[in-house]
């Protein structure tokens, strides 16, 4: 019997390989069709099994994180507009296939407490807010854009402090 190679990083080392992430809550499921990055195709992931889900987020004018892949709702909603130049109460109006609402990045974890979270930080206006949410990085672990350990969320380098940290600040 093969052994497994442990990372180092508890949240890495499951008993068995591959792990398998629900991208974007399973995005491309024919069963979610047009549902990404809501809280309805997350739960469908984890009604599969699946334990690790990714996402992407983004920040709204007014500091709030968004689960949201593109740096606009043009592509998905009912809405237009980028991000980070709206409110959450404007992102919060868009309508995703038709029925799901924009969540906000906190709302998964109390949504899925069992989870673990790969996060894709897609903007740097994103950056002090997720280093405020220490949920964050409790709940979360890495897919880097550059070289460096998993820990907290992607990001490119220059947008981390000293040390490659992106942990609550203070």
């Amino acid at each position: 019997m093969r052994s497994v190679t442990q990372t180092g990083f508890r949240y890495l080392d499951e008993p068995s390989r591959p792990i398998p992430f629900a991208h974007r809550g399973g995005a491309l499921h024919p069963e979610i069709p047009g549902m990404e990055n809501t809280i309805a195709a997350f739960r469908h992931a984890v009604s599969l099994g699946y334990r690790y889900l990714e996402t992407d987020v983004h920040a709204t004018s007014d500091g709030h994180l968004v689960a949201f892949h593109d740096r606009v709702l043009d592509r998905v909603t009912d809405q237009i507009g980028v991000i980070s130049e709206l409110t959450w109460s404007q992102v919060g109006e868009a309508v995703i296939a038709g029925s799901e609402t924009v969540p906000a990045f906190e709302d998964l974890f109390d949504a899925f407490p069992e989870a673990r979270f790969n996060v894709d930080i897609k903007s740097p206006g994103a950056v002090a807010p997720w280093r405020a949410s220490s949920r964050s990085v409790v709940r979360t672990t890495a897919s880097w854009w550059a070289p460096s350990p998993p820990g907290a969320a992607s990001l490119p380098q220059a947008h981390r402090r000293p040390g490659g940290d992106l942990g609550p600040s203070g």
